[in-house]
């Protein structure tokens, strides 16, 4: 083989070596890991959040119903939520968002309005039992999201609702 075409062979060689390192270093492999703990997930799983992308949601509608035109949350209700809080935060859950909804009954201000004291009802209890009071928001949608039809009292019920939703800014990340 001529010196050449022996020193066009390494050129070829090399070129490619540095091609394929280039086409390496560009690669890139997804982070598959959850940002939640498994024991993280079994607490969520226990109070019966379900699990939407990353972010895990507990819809109140059937389990927490507010009567028409009250924000006031019944005994047994403050207890069932504040223990789930305790839970939570213990295993590194220490803030959500808190959504409250309200059925179409009164007109649109008074039903946000209606709907953040919902939310804040809310808030108060799950900082209560553990939460951190500046990693908890609350807010009100009035009846801007229904999930059923606000023509019959079943529907307006199912409206009147809290969602409490936990997302990966929420936890202390799994390791």
């Amino acid at each position: 083989m001529a010196l050449t075409e022996r020193v066009a062979r390494k050129f070829r060689i090399g070129g490619l070596a540095v091609v394929m390192l280039v086409l390496a270093a560009c690669q890139t492999v997804p982070d598959n890991r959850s940002p939640y703990s498994a024991a993280q997930i079994a607490a969520l799983r226990q109070y019966q959040f379900e699990q939407d992308g990353d972010r895990w949601l507990l819809d109140l509608d059937s389990k927490l119903l507010f009567p028409t035109d009250s924000a006031t949350l019944v005994d047994g209700q403050v207890a069932t939520i504040g223990t789930m809080a305790s839970e939570l935060s213990k295993v590194g859950i220490d803030g959500a968002d808190v959504e409250g909804h309200a059925d179409s009954v009164g007109n649109d201000d008074y039903n946000r309005d209606l709907s953040l004291r919902r939310a804040q009802s809310v808030k108060n209890v799950l900082v209560g039992g553990g939460m951190a009071a500046n990693r908890v928001d609350a807010v009100g949608l009035g009846e801007s999201q229904p999930i059923a039809s606000n023509d019959t009292e079943e529907g307006r019920a199912q409206n009147r609702r809290v969602v409490i939703i936990v997302s990966p800014d929420d936890v202390i990340p799994a390791e």
